[in-house]
């Protein structure tokens, strides 16, 4: 994949309740981003050089 010059950033992994935990509750399986894994998530967005996501937005969200 080219980047143009740009870091490839690598996808935060969500952190996730246990298999042996979520057996037995209903609570949600995601736990969410740190804030350090949602700012470290949102460069990815930030260092993209090709933002197809714009194209596929409803509403047509310019991204800076």
């Amino acid at each position: 994949m080219r980047t143009g010059g740009m870091p490839v950033l690598e996808r935060q992994k969500m952190p996730e309740q246990p298999p042996d935990a979520r057996r037995f509750n209903f609570d949600e399986v995601a736990l969410g981003y740190t804030d350090e894994q949602a700012i470290e998530e949102a460069k990815r967005c930030i260092t993209c050089r090709k933002p197809s996501c714009i194209g596929g937005c409803p509403v047509e969200v310019r991204i800076p």
